[in-house]
């Protein structure tokens, strides 16, 4: 094999290329004389994950009951979708801290709104970060200069458009309904938040919206984006209602794109990575015993196991090596393989 190598190295040298093996340090090193083909592999990265954290709303009974548009969420109906939509929305009263309240269809261990994680078909509206600059009045002899007057960092509002896979049931539709809704009835004093919120003057109806972008193999994160405060901003209700005779199923109702008012955005800092575990460690007490070097019961899904695994496990990201880290409870996992075992 390595003849064969000394072979095809020759063909480079006399040839315009350069070793693919040595590629990347010979770019980062010095100059390709002779114009010779840079073999340096292009960037392809996967397209990774959307994030976006349940809201803080206060979806008690004593508090929603005052808005007739609400009642269906205040259903027993354990398995329903209103149920589900006041879990997302309510993850106090999701984890049993405020009421007696049970949703099997919601983890209430899970921080993220798994319903537009898992059906998000486009995220656009990213801005790009640019310096601010001044300009000097003309001297003499017209000369002017330009220097760096500003901040790279991006804390101005910007809308970022979100666009969803519409579902059966129409889970999507009703959740942005109610959480839109929400957020004016405390406007208007009909709600009142929690009162933690109101002392530390927060908007609890707002989320932060990460993306993760991965590696060729999907196993470690590349770049993470991060909104600050977050919140829906409109209800494409409309075209719901409009009519086409020439087609029996209303073609355009496949898909739903939401507007997201974001106050910030924040590229690649090591603190985002910090505030995502800790995120996930708020509402997993065994991720947050993890995070702090206790022992737990959690395993880390291999790449292979977290291919037949799904729906079951928690992300975090390693703070050193960026690795995307799937963890689940070993007996939850063991169950989960009895289960493909006997399928």
């Amino acid at each position: 094999m390595s003849n064969v190598y000394k072979v095809l190295d020759n063909i480079r040298k006399r040839g315009r290329g350069n070793d693919p093996r040595t590629a990347m340090t010979d770019t980062l090193y010095g100059h390709g004389q002779n114009e010779a083909v840079n073999t340096v592999l292009l960037n392809r990265e996967l397209q990774g994950y959307t994030f976006i954290v349940k809201p803080q709303c206060n979806m008690k009974k004593s508090n929603i009951a005052n808005d007739r548009r609400f009642y269906d969420v205040l259903t027993t109906k354990i398995m329903s979708i209103p149920r589900y939509i006041r879990g997302i929305l309510d993850p106090r009263l999701a984890s049993g801290l405020k009421e007696t309240f049970k949703s099997p269809l919601l983890n209430p261990e899970d921080p993220f709104i798994t319903i537009l994680t898992n059906n998000t078909k486009t995220l656009t509206g990213w801005p790009d970060l640019t310096i601010d600059t001044t300009t000097t009045s003309e001297g003499i002899r017209k000369q002017q200069y330009t220097y760096i007057d500003g901040m790279l960092d991006y804390y101005q509002p910007f809308e970022l458009n979100l666009t969803v896979a519409n579902i059966r049931e129409d889970p999507v539709l009703k959740l942005i309904f109610y959480w839109l809704q929400y957020g004016a009835n405390v406007h208007e004093g009909i709600f009142a938040p929690y009162d933690d919120m109101i002392v530390n003057t927060e908007l609890d109806y707002t989320t932060r919206i990460y993306r993760l972008t991965m590696s060729e193999d999907n196993r470690f994160v590349k770049m993470i984006a991060a909104t600050g405060a977050a919140f829906p901003l409109n209800l494409p209700m409309g075209k719901f209602f409009d009519l086409d005779s020439n087609t029996h199923h209303n073609q355009s109702l496949k898909e739903v794109t939401i507007r997201w008012r974001c106050m910030g955005a924040f590229y690649n800092e090591n603190f985002m990575i910090r505030d995502f575990n800790e995120t996930v460690g708020m509402f997993n007490p065994a991720i947050r015993d993890y995070l702090d070097g206790k022992e737990t019961n959690l395993i880390k899904l291999t790449p292979e196991q977290i291919t037949k695994i799904k729906f079951r496990s928690a992300p975090i990201i390693d703070p050193d090596t960026r690795e995307l880290l799937w963890l689940v409870d070993k007996d939850l996992f063991e169950d989960e393989e009895e289960k493909e075992d006997d399928a």
